[in-house]
């Protein structure tokens, strides 16, 4: 699947929002630097949040079409 702007707007790139994980490590509080979310952009999750376009704010749409 492909994200598009209905709006057409040239600069392919969406806004969403994802939940990042780490974990505390040491005494200080300091993260470990792996980061793990749990929204991929794959499409094993896609459907579970919006997307938007960061140019025009219209909500994205979706090709199915395989690539």
């Amino acid at each position: 699947m492909k994200a598009y702007c209905p709006n057409k707007c040239e600069e392919e790139q969406f806004v969403t929002t994802v939940l990042v994980v780490q974990e505390i490590v040491t005494p200080n509080g300091e993260f470990v630097d792996a980061i793990e979310t749990t929204e991929f952009s794959d499409g094993t999750n896609i459907g579970n949040n919006e997307w938007t376009c960061h140019t025009c704010g219209e909500e994205a749409k979706w090709n199915i079409k395989q690539d």
